[in-house]
């Protein structure tokens, strides 16, 4: 009989389980380094809406890492309101980014950004202001409002 933990991640790798982040995540977590979803967030200090990740109790500012050029290229998009850019920019693009993003956040892993910088990149998640992630297309928002089964049929048959 397989374990909770072994149904919920069997599709990773060893070396993907195993891996810890450099700042302590405790163990009932929703958001360790195997799990970093991506959200729209603002703060007090800075209230342009922009794209982060959670990684434990934090919320890892997206932008400010772009910013200092810690990805593989300047994408831009990560300053942006909404996911939108980001989804559109494909897989490959979404495989390096989550890459690197282990690659900095993991214990032992990239050096490359001081302690100044991990201190504003990495923000309190009771700091922090969640938005809504993406950006619909008004009429077809309102559409999906107005008749939410038509959002699953064919769109020759919404009319």
């Amino acid at each position: 009989m397989e374990s909770a933990f072994h149904t919920k991640y069997k599709h990773l790798s060893f070396d993907h389980i195993m891996l810890k982040s450099f700042i302590e995540i405790p163990p009932e977590s929703d958001f360790p380094i195997q799990n970093l979803p991506y959200g729209i967030f603002s703060t007090k200090e800075n209230p342009s809406p922009r794209m982060c990740t959670r990684l434990g109790d934090f919320a890892v500012d997206l932008a400010f890492l772009d910013e200092q050029k810690l990805f593989d290229q300047q994408y831009g998009f990560f300053a942006g309101a909404s996911l939108n850019r980001f989804m559109s920019a494909g897989r490959e693009t979404w495989r390096r980014i989550r890459q690197r993003l282990t690659d900095l956040l993991s214990e032992g892993g990239d050096t490359v950004w001081e302690e100044a910088m991990r201190v504003r990149a990495l923000i309190p998640v009771g700091d922090v202001h969640m938005h809504l992630p993406e950006s619909l297309h008004v009429r077809g928002a309102r559409d999906v409002a107005e008749n939410p089964s038509a959002f699953n049929r064919p769109a020759q048959r919404r009319r």
